[in-house]
């Protein structure tokens, strides 16, 4: 017999799924900049108070899934991001780890569907 899975446990394994591609993609960060850390207060209260990933000079949007909307993420971010710090939005592709962005880091202006890891590099001194 099939065992069917209610609504709410489906929404318990989506939140902690995305609960868990934010400790990555912080956990990735921190490698250029220390401080990168998820950002807890948006769990805690419904106020949307910085993005999805801290201590960077930019405004991080994380999302996880087999199709992401990244133009509903960029609206998302541009909406809740209120200052005018560089933004990118971090998805999966496959196993690797993308970000989508407009940003110019240091004098290069990067747009587009980079790797996270091809970012990083980039914005290392």
């Amino acid at each position: 017999m099939t065992k069917t899975r209610t609504r709410q446990a489906i929404g318990r394994q989506n939140r902690a799924r995305g609960q868990a591609f934010e400790r990555e993609v912080a956990k990735a960060l921190a490698a250029v900049w220390p401080e990168a850390r998820r950002n807890l207060s948006q769990v805690r209260t419904a106020k949307k108070e910085g993005g999805d990933i801290l201590g960077t000079p930019i405004y991080w949007e994380c999302k996880s899934g087999k199709n992401p909307d990244l133009a509903a993420a960029w609206a998302q971010a541009m909406d809740d991001s209120g200052t005018n710090r560089p933004m990118a939005i971090v998805y999966r592709r496959g196993r690797s780890l993308m970000v989508y962005s407009v940003v110019q880091v240091r004098s290069t202006l990067m747009l587009g569907h980079v790797t996270l890891s091809n970012f990083l590099d980039s914005c290392r001194p």
